[in-house]
C-alpha cells in the first residue's frame, strides 16, 4: 500500500527547525525540502536519468514570492520544468555546464572589471591603507600586464613578469604583495564563473621570501630631536612638519596621520575620533572608532595645521593637490632629512614613535601594559577578554599621552 504524503503549509515549512543532521522532508512526489543544521533551507529534486538517480537543486526556501504565489508553488513549477527537460533527453547538469560555459566564452569582463568588483567586495571589510595598497600594486605593476585581458588568458608568466618588475622597482615584499593580490583577484573571477584555474597559485614560492627587518630604535632625545626640527620644517607646505608632530604626539601610524581629516577633529572636547576604516584593522565593523584624546601640544598643532587646510578635507594636505592627502613616504623622507646620521646605525622610520612611546611608557612612566597597548590600539589579551572588556580606558591614556607630550617636548 503506498505511503501516503503528508501535506504541507508554507507556514509549516518556514517553522520547521534544523537538527543536529541533514533533514529531509517531501512535500510533494519528487519534491524535498532539505534543512542543514546551519538551518539553511533547499529544495530539491531526486529524478531518475539514463537510469541513475540525480539530485537537482531547485533553489533555497524561501524564494521572493511572485505577488500571492506560495514558495510550495514555486517549488512545483521548477519541479515540472525539471521533468519537461528530462523527458525532452536533456541531462539538466549537462545542460548547466555547457550554458557557463558559453557564458564564460562570450564573457567581455577583463582582469580591470574583475579587481575593481573585488576592490568593491573588499572595501566594508579592509581599511584605506589596504585599499590603496592595493590600488598602487594592481596600476603600476599589473595592470600594464594583465589588466586588460580576459580571466582566462592570464598565465603564470604574466604575473611572474609583474612580479620582477615590483621586485626591481621597490623591494621583494612588494613583489610577494604583487602575487597575493593576483591571487584574490583570480579567485575573484573563480567565483564569478569566468576561469576555473588560478594562475597565481603556481607562483607559490617563485621568488625567495623577503627578509623582515625590525624598525630602527628610536631614543626620547632622538624624539625630541624630531620634535624640534619638525617645528621649524616647512618642506615645500607646512603640511609634513605638521604630521610628524602630531605622529610624535600621538604615536599613531603614518597610514593613519596620512589619512586625518578635519571633520574627525573635536576641538572643544579635546580629542581625536578614527574610523576604523581608516585603521589597521581587517575587520572595521568588529571594533568601534578609535577616540585619541589630545595633549594640550597636539591641540596647539591642530590648529595651526587647520588654518592651512580645508575643512572639511584633509587636516595635512598634499602640496600639489589640496583634495590628497600628504603621501606616507613624505614622512620617511622628512624624517630621514631631519635627525642626523649617527655612526653605524640606521635611520628611524615613523613605526620607530610608536617603538620609542612605548619604551618611555614602560620603562619611564612605569605605566601598565594594558594601558600602553590600549594607547598603541593593539589587541588587549584573547578574543575572550576582549569580548568582555569593551573599555577604552580614555581618561587614563588621556593622562599617559599628556605625559609623553611633556617629555617630547620638555
Amino acid at each position: 500500500m503506498p505511503k501516503t504524503l503528508r501535506v504541507w503549509t508554507q507556514r509549516q515549512l518556514e517553522n520547521l527547525k534544523p537538527g543536529t543532521a541533514l533533514r529531509k522532508v517531501t512535500v510533494a512526489p519528487g519534491l524535498h525540502l532539505r534543512v542543514l543544521p546551519s538551518g539553511v533551507k533547499s529544495w530539491s529534486a531526486q529524478p531518475y536519468v539514463n537510469g541513475k538517480r540525480r539530485t537537482y537543486a531547485l533553489g533555497r526556501f524561501p524564494v521572493v514570492p511572485l505577488e500571492s504565489t506560495s514558495d510550495i508553488r514555486g517549488a512545483r513549477d521548477r519541479l515540472l520544468d525539471l521533468q519537461r527537460s528530462i523527458a525532452a533527453g536533456k541531462d539538466p547538469t549537462v545542460e548547466a555546464k555547457a550554458a557557463k560555459a558559453k557564458a564564460r566564452a562570450g564573457s567581455a569582463q577583463t582582469c580591470d572589471d574583475v579587481f575593481q568588483q573585488w576592490l568593491t567586495d573588499r572595501a566594508k571589510v579592509r581599511s584605506f591603507s589596504f585599499r590603496d595598497n592595493a590600488e598602487r600594486w594592481w596600476r603600476v605593476f599589473l595592470q600594464p600586464a594583465i589588466g586588460a585581458l580576459n580571466p582566462a588568458d592570464v598565465t603564470a608568466p604574466m604575473i611572474a613578469g609583474a612580479m620582477e618588475n615590483a621586485d626591481k622597482a621597490t623591494s621583494r615584499h612588494a613583489a610577494h604583495s604583487v602575487r597575493q593580490l593576483a591571487v584574490r583577484v583570480l579567485d575573484q573571477a573563480i567565483r564569478q564563473g569566468l576561469v576555473q584555474f588560478n594562475a597565481a597559485h603556481a607562483l607559490r614560492g617563485y621568488l625567495d621570501p623577503h627578509q623582515k627587518v625590525a624598525h630602527a630604535a628610536m631614543r626620547l632625545d632622538q624624539a625630541r630631536t624630531l620634535y624640534r626640527m619638525a617645528t621649524e620644517y616647512d618642506g615645500v607646505g607646512p603640511s609634513v612638519g605638521h604630521a610628524v608632530q602630531v605622529a610624535l604626539l600621538t604615536a599613531l601610524r603614518a597610514s593613519e596621520i596620512a589619512a586625518l581629516r578635519t571633520e574627525w577633529v573635536d576641538l572643544p572636547g579635546k580629542t581625536l575620533t578614527l574610523p576604523r576604516s581608516a585603521m589597521k584593522v581587517k575587520k572595521p565593523e568588529a571594533r568601534g572608532p578609535f577616540v585619541i584624546p589630545l595633549s594640550r601640544q597636539v591641540l596647539a598643532v591642530i590648529r595651526e595645521a587647520m588654518k592651512h587646510c580645508e575643512s572639511p578635507g584633509y587636516l595635512f594636505p598634499s602640496p600639489n593637490d589640496s583634495r590628497a592627502p600628504i603621501e606616507r613616504s613624505a614622512l620617511n623622507a622628512a624624517i630621514d632629512r631631519m635627525l642626523p646620521d649617527e655612526k653605524n646605525a640606521r635611520k628611524p622610520s615613523p613605526h620607530s614613535i610608536r617603538n620609542c612611546f612605548s619604551t618611555w611608557a614602560h620603562d619611564t612612566a612605569d605605566a601598565r601594559p594594558d594601558l600602553v597597548e590600549a594607547c598603541l590600539d593593539h589587541a588587549r589579551g584573547n578574543e575572550s577578554a576582549r569580548a568582555y572588556n569593551r573599555g577604552t580606558l580614555l581618561t587614563q591614556r588621556a593622562t599617559l599621552l599628556q605625559q609623553w607630550a611633556d617629555a617630547v617636548t620638555a
